[in-house]
């Protein structure tokens, strides 16, 4: 249920941090919420499997299509683990020689939200995308965007640890929660579509007005919430 406020707000605690002024704010929808629902959506994961999903995001970030082979030699696994994995993980998509190219918000395929690392250019599937990778690649992450509302330019530069450039500091980031099979069958559909950077907030109500269910979140907010899912999905490999 989306709730109007006609007052400055000030969240603290779990909920958002940053004072910001906004039609848009979603009732009970404290950050521990997002992470729940985005926890939910993707298949728990045993140490070594953490581990093969990270060599796929590092791997498929120098910019070409990612073979199992080269997954088994880098992860040191029998390729018929490798394949029965990506075979059964959702949210992998295949060039025409069942080489991965797209993993969970990761691809080598053109979208609008654009990632630079190590002079390589990649692409994510949403903008909350560009937020939680560049921490699983271990990598400074430029990161260029386009408004849905009026097709500027949002871009701002990620480290493995903050944001370190974002001289915007009005940017702000739509969400959506889904029902969490709908989300597990069809992740870009049923979410990225609807999780896009705005130079400002009145960019993003506006855009909001127009698809029901979705609400703001500031970037730093964002930002936490992407930490908070890597720390629950990779908990074994990133320690």
């Amino acid at each position: 249920m989306i709730i109007a406020v006609q007052f400055k707000v000030s969240i603290t605690g779990d909920l958002m941090d940053t004072k910001i002024k906004t039609n848009y704010l979603f009732e009970g929808n404290t950050l521990g919420n997002i992470v729940d629902m985005l926890l939910l959506a993707f298949p728990q994961m045993n140490e070594q499997e953490q581990n093969l999903a990270l060599n796929i995001y590092r791997l498929l970030a120098k910019g070409a299509a990612v073979s199992s082979k080269q997954l088994a030699n880098t992860c040191n696994l029998p390729v018929n683990i490798i394949e029965h994995c990506l075979t059964n993980w959702p949210g992998v998509f295949f060039d025409d020689d069942n080489n991965v190219i797209g993993f969970w918000g990761l691809t080598i395929n053109d979208t609008h939200h654009q990632l630079v690392v190590n002079n390589k250019t990649v692409f994510a599937w949403c903008a909350f995308d560009t937020l939680f990778i560049p921490a699983l690649l271990n990598e400074t992450a430029h990161i260029t965007s386009i408004c849905p509302v009026n097709n500027e330019e949002v871009s701002l530069t990620i480290t493995p640890d903050e944001i370190t450039s974002d001289e915007n500091k009005e940017i702000v980031v739509s969400f959506l929660m889904p029902d969490v099979k709908e989300l597990s069958e069809n992740i870009t559909a049923s979410f990225c579509h609807y999780v896009c950077f705005f130079n400002n907030v009145s960019d993003g109500e506006q855009w909001c007005k127009k698809h029901s269910g979705t609400f703001l979140l500031p970037l730093k907010d964002a930002y936490e919430v992407g930490k908070r899912l890597n720390a629950g999905r990779y908990s074994l490999a990133l320690i």
